[in-house]
């Protein structure tokens, strides 16, 4: 794991001010061969052009973590070093926005994903059609919080044809914090779902799951009998955040 924290990568092209043993860019150059896992916490633009200009490829690099708080992550620089990452299996964004679409390559992407957790204020099509054009048939769970309100329209990246494809064979697909509208629109893409996880307040109405849906895993407090179906042989799985955060001690 890679912290951070507090360090402003100089301008792409330029050498980094700080010394090898505290930016991570030289480190990562060294070991480019060898890294099956990297997890930035606070990355900049600046830090992962450094990183893609930095390395020829990260071959053997299966698991990829960008946060970003609270400043915007450029969707290009995501790509800038992802492209370098052909064995990638496992990625997670976390950014304030997921912006700059616009200038994604034409060319599909080099990675079979099968993990796949996005949080965003926005998401934009062309990436997320990018970050999933090699996935068609590999991706396995796909996590999304973005910000959603009752508008379809907040989540029309899952509507490219590339997209499409590739969460109608998702088995696993959790949603955190959106609108019930919303959330059944995303399901309306995952014929293939076997397992959800949901907050319990964004649970829509049960004619809409899927058939193949065989487990439920709600987010929240309630009582039992106001979920479950007659005649639907789902298990519900509670997990009640508050409890296990307080009570645990963790």
């Amino acid at each position: 794991m890679v912290w951070m924290d507090f360090h402003f990568c100089a301008a792409p092209g330029s050498e980094c001010a700080f010394t090898d043993t505290t930016c991570v860019a030289p480190i990562v150059a060294l070991c480019q061969l060898n890294l099956v896992h990297l997890d930035f916490h606070l990355a900049t633009d600046e830090l992962l052009y450094n990183i893609a200009s930095k390395v020829d490829a990260l071959p053997h690099l299966c698991f990829l973590r960008v946060v970003t708080d609270p400043d915007p992550l450029s969707i290009d620089a995501v790509v800038a070093v992802t492209r370098r990452c052909p064995a990638l299996e496992t990625l997670g964004l976390r950014m304030s926005l997921f912006r700059d679409g616009a200038s994604v390559p034409e060319q599909k992407a080099p990675f079979r994903l099968r993990c796949l957790s996005i949080e965003a204020r926005d998401v934009d099509a062309r990436a997320f059609t990018w970050l999933c054009s090699s996935s068609v048939g590999s991706l396995e769970h796909f996590t999304v919080e973005t910000s959603c309100e009752e508008d379809v329209s907040d989540v029309a990246w899952i509507e490219t044809d590339t997209a499409k494809a590739a969460l109608a064979t998702l088995p696993r697909l959790a949603i955190r914090s959106h609108a019930k509208l919303c959330v059944t629109h995303i399901i309306g893409f995952t014929p293939s779902l076997t397992h959800l996880t949901i907050d319990m307040d964004s649970l829509p109405s049960l004619n809409v799951l899927p058939a193949s849906l065989t487990s439920v895993h709600l987010d929240g407090w309630y009582r039992e009998r106001k979920f479950l179906p007659e005649g639907r042989r789902v298990a519900v799985r509670i997990v009640r955040d508050i409890e296990l955060r307080y009570c645990s001690g963790m």
